[in-house]
């Protein structure tokens, strides 16, 4: 007898103990960095067994692969005097217009699993800790992820 299973009935394991609030790792984005949020993004979407996985999972990768080229195309103009300080400004506000919005469809895409959960009785979590290592760590593991994707030194 097969049991009654709804399509997006999040699917929790073994481990449902750290799922977080979405909003968490969107925060840890605006205070700590792109890939440290996605990183964050990508534990709980599996620990919480979302149905769209798959989607959170390709926009984390859409997301790393604009991040390799906006570190390309800083690390390429680093030092160069062929371009004003202005023009670096406007390719890092390109890079925030990009990557700010999947960051926020990521939390689009897993905050009705999330409710779910909570709704049928799973544990809220508090994602302070996250937070404050994003805050600390953040810069520095984007820094040392960018190093061993692209093999240049940042």
């Amino acid at each position: 007898m097969s049991a009654y299973h709804l399509i997006d009935e999040p699917s929790p394991g073994r481990m449902a103990r750290i799922i977080v609030n979405p909003l968490w790792p969107l925060l840890s984005y605006m205070l700590g960095s792109a890939v440290f949020s996605w990183l964050w993004y990508g534990l709980n979407s599996q620990a919480l067994g979302s149905s769209e996985r798959k989607k959170e999972f390709a926009l984390i990768l859409g997301g790393m692969v604009v991040l390799c080229a906006y570190t390309l195309v800083m690390h390429s103009f680093h030092g160069s005097r062929e371009v004003s300080e202005a023009t670096l400004s406007y390719i890092r506000l390109v890079f925030m217009l990009i990557s700010l919005p999947i960051s926020y469809l990521l939390y689009v895409l897993q905050i009705p699993g999330y409710e779910i959960y909570i709704q049928a009785g799973g544990a809220q979590k508090s994602g302070v800790v996250g937070l404050i290592l994003a805050f600390i760590f953040g810069a520095h593991l984007q820094t040392w992820v960018m190093s061993a994707i692209l093999g240049v030194t940042l």
